[in-house]
């Protein structure tokens, strides 16, 4: 039986990479993002999804909103970021290593917070949801 594919024509490359796009499974598409599998892919490349391009993927406005309601402690901080003129990924996650960070050093306890934000976020969605899997799962298979 053949595997039911899901496709999207608009991405011919990974962002940033020259690896050919291939088309996931049904099953690959919607695996549950995970802060384990970030972590893998930290492995693989040497630097965190957000820093590789990975931000790209994930509405910034949106998900700054919606990290407004997860964190309302931080929502000062998470304002100036959305309403910067050059506002990014990357500033949200300054804003939660700075607020979560024991010291220079502690990058795992922000990091898991961040991320566990984003597999929830992502999770709810379909399209961008299936672009991280790409992104994690190619990847993955690339460098493996």
């Amino acid at each position: 039986m053949e595997k039911e594919k899901v496709k999207e024509e608009e991405i011919e490359e990974l962002q940033g990479y020259s690896i050919p796009v291939r088309e996931l499974t049904v099953e690959e598409a919607n695996m549950e993002l995970t802060i384990e599998r970030f972590l893998e892919y930290m492995k693989y490349i040497g630097e965190d999804f957000l820093d590789d391009r990975g931000g790209g993927y994930i509405p910034f406005k949106i998900f700054g909103g919606y990290l407004l309601a997860k964190e309302p402690h931080l929502s000062k901080e998470i304002m100036e970021v959305l309403n910067d003129k050059y506002g990014e990924m990357l500033g949200l996650q300054e804003v939660i290593n700075n607020y979560y960070s024991a010291d220079d050093n502690d990058w795992e306890n922000p990091f898991k917070v961040l991320y566990g934000h984003i597999c929830d976020f992502v999770n709810m969605t379909k399209t961008t949801k299936m672009k991280v899997n790409r992104q994690l799962i190619q990847i993955k298979e690339h460098y493996s």
